[in-house]
């Protein structure tokens, strides 16, 4: 029976090509090994929220750090490249928490950072030590910091009789009515 109306013919492409899979896998392993302690994942990203206000409950990985988070943590604009971390100078920070939370995360990174001297039996200023370099391991995981998300869903619990009163649209309504008369 022939297919009613301008309906497409399935014709579905169900070949993958594992083998390139499998070679993907070997040249990032490779890499790994060939950049040794430094975290494989790739630069240290802000934590920002998500545009609008359907997503502005969410956060994820920004594009990089603004220049007064570099600023308010002591890390050089210049140096930060160097040593793993994203920079962006478009972003600003408009929140005041947001700032703190970025400054925090990259206070932390400076102190877990190890710096590998560029010349070998003589360490520059800033530089590990021997036997932080004996210590020094490579990263694995999917970020350098990786996101916690604190969300603690509310426990299930019966409504109080004022609550049951309560009408959310004329309490509302009322303080819109308020505040026109106000302005």
């Amino acid at each position: 029976m022939a297919p009613k109306r301008n309906n497409i013919i399935p014709n579905g492409h169900f070949h993958k090509n594992w083998q390139r899979m499998k070679r993907r896998h070997t040249a990032r392993a490779k890499k790994a090994a060939a950049i040794a302690p430094r975290p494989v994942a790739g630069l240290l990203r802000p934590i920002v929220r998500c545009p609008t206000f359907k997503y502005n409950t969410k956060i994820r990985f920004g594009r990089g750090f603004t220049l007064d988070e570099f600023k308010a943590a002591g890390v050089n604009k210049k140096v930060a490249r160097t040593i793993g971390i994203s920079v962006d100078y478009r972003r600003r920070s408009m929140s005041i928490e947001c700032l703190q939370q970025n400054v925090q995360r990259l206070s932390e990174y400076k102190t877990k950072l190890i710096i590998f001297p560029r010349k070998e039996g003589r360490p520059g200023k800033g530089d590990a030590s021997a036997e932080e370099l004996n210590v020094a391991k490579q990263l694995t995981g999917p970020t350098v910091l990786p996101l916690e998300i604190r969300f603690k869903p509310e426990k299930v619990r019966i409504p109080t009789e004022d609550e049951r009163k309560h009408n959310s649209f004329v309490a509302l309504r009322q303080s819109r009515m308020k505040s026109s008369w106000l302005d």
